[in-house]
């Protein structure tokens, strides 16, 4: 508003100064004509530098404030204290591999009582400081858990690190090696891991290790000789007769499984591990959607089994709120188009 009446002031005034000009000097009819025009750009350029100061002034501040925040966090990642972050992170389910650039924020109510227990305890962050921590955060235990993945195995060359990554996220893959990411090429440069400089040649020799490891897929399964499989066969099959499909699929998929007893399986039908990481399986061939019994049953049995993570794979689809509390829990949902894709690929 205060930029608006400026300008308005300006603008009056030169138009004042002109008028008194031209009734002093008798500037003829045409100069009379152009004298808007020279108003306006009097205006306009008034405008440009004003905002332009205010513009660099912002920056200014701006950049103070980020390098004092530095300061601040660089101080409090070594206390102790660091914990409530990193749990807060944790409890309300935003580590998410696949969603560092979507973090959706706690409620502001459990934000402000995570800023009030750190300030109590001798560490003063306003609320956008309290949000940079908690992405940070966010981003740090990411990446540990896609390091820890990837080098499980002791990897050493760009090679095994590659087939790695396609292993573990493979359509996915590509996400860790976008520039606003770049886990890979972080991971690469911290274990000095030769590797393309340009992302495009990096891409391109992945591209053909992922060729490579369809190839090899494909003639598994045809040195296997089992019979084609379509996602329509499966709703037809028992429950059952669905698991040992799954446990099947799994196989093919690279993962060493063990199919739970029939009875008191514990919430789990399978558990499946590999690159180090357990995962319990729930297995619902349903006709109608799946509910959220099926993710609070896959998130007691990680416990039990001593798992990772949980998964819940179905040839139907889930509820809305089913989706929801798999979120939160962080269960994955494989519903009839994934399992469809997956069949394709790996049976």
């Amino acid at each position: 508003m205060s930029e608006n009446l400026d300008i308005i002031i300006v603008t009056l005034l030169s138009f004042a100064l002109m008028i008194l000009l031209g009734v002093v000097t008798g500037i003829n009819e045409g100069a009379v004509f152009l004298m808007p025009f020279i108003l306006l750009i009097v205006a306009f350029s008034y405008w440009v530098v004003k905002r332009t100061i205010k513009n660099k002034k912002t920056r200014r501040e701006r950049g103070i404030k980020f390098e004092n925040y530095k300061k601040k966090r660089r101080k409090f990642v070594s206390k102790k204290e660091h914990e409530y972050i990193q749990k807060f992170v944790k409890r309300h389910g935003l580590f998410n591999s696949l969603s560092v650039d979507s973090i959706l924020m706690p409620n502001d109510s459990e934000k402000t009582k995570l800023r009030k227990l750190l300030n109590q305890k001798g560490f003063e962050f306003d609320e956008e400081e309290i949000e940079e921590l908690i992405i940070d955060e966010m981003r740090s235990q990411v990446y540990n858990d896609f390091r820890d993945k990837i080098t499980h195995d002791n990897p050493s060359k760009l090679d095994d690190y590659a087939r790695n990554l396609l292993e573990i996220y493979g359509e996915n893959y590509e996400y860790f090696l976008t520039p606003e990411i770049g886990f890979f090429k972080k991971l690469l440069r911290e274990n000095r891991i030769p590797s393309p400089q340009k992302r495009v040649r990096l891409l391109q020799k992945i591209e053909k290790i992922k060729e490579q490891l369809e190839l090899e897929n494909f003639e598994k399964r045809l040195s296997e000789g089992y019979p084609v499989l379509s996602i329509n066969d499966l709703d037809s099959v028992t429950g059952h007769e669905f698991e040992r499909f799954l446990k099947k699929l799994f196989a093919n998929m690279g993962y060493q499984v063990t199919h739970t007893k029939l009875s008191g399986d514990q919430g789990a039908d399978l558990v499946v591990s590999k690159h180090g990481e357990k995962t319990v399986v729930q297995a619902k061939r349903y006709t109608e959607k799946v509910n959220n019994k099926a993710v609070q049953e896959v998130v007691a049995s990680i416990k039990h089994f001593e798992a990772d993570r949980g998964m819940v794979v179905t040839n139907s689809y889930f509820t809305k709120s089913a989706i929801q509390l798999a979120n939160s829990n962080q269960i994955e949902l494989i519903n009839r188009d994934e399992l469809k894709n997956l069949i394709s690929e790996y049976y």
